[in-house]
């Protein structure tokens, strides 16, 4: 099983369609991949005091570091075709339940059942664990890797010359 979308956009105006037509020379049809935040603002865990370093893990100099919407240092371990697992919230707490997504590396999930004890959640996802993880990071704001379900997709023929409403069917790869 494979997550797929459809993203359907409003008639392009013509300040769009290049950048339009940019992205989809640059996709060459199924040949290379793209990140799509999966955005569910409205039912988002709220993280209230997330911070995060630099990529090399230093904060600034004066010690202080980036606010962040996620969580930072929550690790997830589990083997190919796992569906429980058991995530240590650290002191976020309690901050998810069933019918979230979550991000474990690079791959996207959503739990069927959460319950925690103190600040371990028993999770179950869906899809099972396509790959081992061991120590994988896991994220509150996840996006899911995906290519062009064929090598036609993004055709988009302007109306009168200046207007599209194009859709992008994409598809998730594995890497």
């Amino acid at each position: 099983d494979r997550w797929a979308l459809t993203l359907e956009m409003n008639n392009l105006k013509r300040s769009l369609v290049l950048p339009y037509r940019a992205f989809v020379a640059e996709m060459r049809g199924q040949a290379n991949y793209t990140r799509v935040p999966i955005y569910d603002g409205f039912h988002w865990p709220v993280v209230s005091e997330a911070k995060t370093k630099h990529q090399d893990g230093t904060p600034f100099d004066d010690l202080s570091e980036y606010q962040s919407d996620d969580i930072s240092g929550v690790e997830a371990s589990g083997s190919i075709g796992a569906r429980s697992l058991d995530i240590n919230f650290l002191s976020y707490g309690p901050l998810i339940q069933a019918g979230h997504y979550i991000g474990i590396g690079n791959d996207l999930h959503i739990l069927t059942t959460v319950s925690f004890s103190g600040t371990v959640a028993s999770v179950t996802i869906e899809p099972s664990l396509r790959r081992a993880h061991n120590a994988s990071r896991v994220s509150l704001r996840p996006f899911l890797q995906c290519r062009f379900t064929n090598d036609d997709v993004g055709e988009h023929p302007l109306e009168f010359g200046r207007t599209s409403a194009p859709s992008l069917d994409l598809e998730e790869i594995i890497l």
